[in-house]
């Protein structure tokens, strides 16, 4: 059997997605990584964002936070969507 590629999302602050990933490391998964950008309900004229990866096979995370007006929301989530993209395509060190 090849490699077991999978997928695992949510959609609200109170989902996760941890029995999702303990399904797909019973499928045979050889490594899972959760990405997930979170808004935090605003205060005052600011809105935090954050962006998260998350290597289930050593546990490793990244995380990056922006604090910005709340008309800057739009351009911080692109923002937040290209550092997501940067963490898929970084050198990683396999962990078989």
């Amino acid at each position: 059997m090849g490699d077991v590629l999978g997928y695992a999302r949510v959609s609200t602050g109170d989902q996760d997605v941890a029995g999702q990933t303990m399904r797909l490391e019973q499928a045979g998964a050889i490594r899972v990584e959760c990405f997930q950008v979170s808004i935090e309900r605003p205060e005052g004229t600011e809105v935090l964002v954050n962006a998260w990866s998350i290597e289930t096979a050593d546990d490793s995370e990244l995380h990056h936070e922006w604090t910005v007006p709340i008309g800057d929301l739009k351009s911080t989530l692109e923002a937040a969507l290209n550092k997501i993209g940067e963490w898929k395509v970084r050198p990683r060190v396999p962990t078989w």
